[in-house]
């Protein structure tokens, strides 16, 4: 498993004359985790502690009734973090230092990527909540010599000193317009193999991160098979993005198994399907399809992904499991409910997604996949089309693992994330945390 540690500070002065409530959004994701904060307000040091959100909520609206400065800190919906600082002085120089890790993104066997967002989409439109254009950022990574081969990122003015092995942006981000991220592609000296990785004993717990690469030899089931095919048509999908989904969806028409059955399903705001059911792939279905993937456009508003899902999910089965193949930038207002509509439709039908775009969502991306023994890749510039679909397709036509155990020897109470443990591609990845008490 690869982590990425980073610590950010933002400055800011707040110049009002009375005290007020000052909020400060950060942009997040699903493979993104804040585990440390500390607030300077004037010559103050605030170290926020961990509450229940009712709870946290009620102490700091009363600290800010009695006059103190409070602080206050949630996720909120459209992948944000809000802090409230209530009650900031006039005239005061304000500091936030946060502590976060990046799960990387595995995209072949050696080499992996993280991404460092640095605005969000949400339905009313992008929010600017990093300051990337001012003559102050910096943005500095060392890597590990021993592991590392190669770094290299979208961003244009990165530099990368191969010596050293240290990755950094100074002075500002610059990009292209429609890319709201900082993304790090790492190849890596060695093959990414199965690994333990134990952290530091906290709190009298001891933990590990557990990655499984089963890449097992299996037959390919010569049975049919249906194929549904879930495209993004939502506005952020505009320019490139929509041009590569189609670029996808062709490679995926053009490559189907003779004897298939398959579907188009476009999203956004609403969505539409090519063909009432899935119909067999033959030479009338195929023209079909291709005239839809010539005149695919980002068209259809919003980026609403339950309801299409929900209605393939609710179909009945014809040809057995379903493979489900999303394509789509991510940028969804809630992904949490989708989240679960994955994981209790799984057993019959397993998702596989390509992310693309603006630098998206890549932990819902690779979720959607992880939760039904699919198969997450993501699609960034200069990539090849065919090196990102054929694996995609071969993999679906390959079985899953199913009742995977764990044990601790010796001891059987300890706390496990994600509980219960989740179907696997025996040519996927998983990645198993434990938490283990001390005795």
């Amino acid at each position: 498993v690869w982590f990425l540690y980073a610590q950010g500070e933002k400055v800011f002065y707040h110049s009002q004359q009375n005290p007020q409530e000052v909020s400060y959004l950060f942009p997040n994701d699903l493979k993104i985790c804040i585990y440390d904060t500390t607030f300077v307000v004037g010559k103050e040091i605030i170290k926020p502690k961990l509450k229940p959100k009712e709870e946290a909520e009620e102490i700091y609206e009363e600290s800010v009734m009695r006059g103190h400065t409070a602080i206050y800190g949630s996720n909120i919906a459209n992948g944000l973090t809000k802090f409230k600082l209530g009650n900031v002085p006039a005239n005061t120089d304000c500091k936030v230092i946060l502590k976060i890790a990046f799960t990387g993104n595995v995209t072949k066997q050696n080499s992996f990527f993280v991404k460092f967002p640095l605005d969000v989409y949400t339905p009313s439109g992008s929010k600017n909540c990093l300051d990337v254009l001012s003559s102050d950022f910096i943005f500095q990574l060392q890597c590990d010599k021993d592991k590392i081969k190669d770094v290299k990122s979208n961003i244009i003015n990165g530099n990368y000193d191969d010596l050293q092995k240290v990755f950094s942006i100074k002075n500002q981000v610059n990009c292209k317009e429609d890319e709201k991220s900082i993304i790090i592609n790492f190849e890596t000296i060695n093959p990414i193999q199965s690994s333990v990785l134990v952290g530091q004993s906290t709190n009298d717990y001891d933990n590990c991160v557990i990655t499984i690469f089963p890449n097992l030899e299996d037959k390919q089931s010569d049975s049919p098979k249906e194929f549904i095919f879930v495209i993004d048509c939502s506005g952020s999908m505009g320019g490139t993005s929509i041009k590569k989904a189609s670029e996808c969806l062709e490679v995926f028409i053009r490559s189907l198994p003779a004897n298939s059955y398959f579907n188009i399903v476009r999203f956004g705001s609403k969505y539409e399907k090519l063909f009432e059911n899935s119909i067999q792939y033959n030479e009338s279905s195929f023209e079909k399809a291709l005239k839809l993937v010539k005149q695919l456009k980002a068209d259809l508003g919003g980026t609403e992904l339950y309801q299409p899902l929900q209605v393939i999910f609710n179909e009945q089965n014809k040809m057995g499991q379903k493979q489900v193949f999303i394509m789509t930038d991510g940028e969804v207002s809630d992904p949490q409910p989708i989240l679960n509509l994955v994981s209790q439709n799984s057993n019959e039908n397993r998702c596989f997604t390509i992310g693309i775009g603006r630098g998206c969502d890549a932990g819902l991306v690779e979720s959607l996949a992880r939760l039904s023994g699919g198969k997450c890749d993501f699609l960034q510039e200069g990539d090849s089309i065919s090196e990102k679909v054929i694996p995609q397709l071969q993999s679906s036509l390959f079985g899953i693992i199913k009742s995977v155990q764990i044990h601790v020897e010796n001891n059987e109470k300890f706390q496990m994330s994600p509980y219960p443990l989740i179907t696997i591609s025996s040519k996927g990845s998983f990645i198993i945390y434990l938490r283990l008490k001390n005795i």
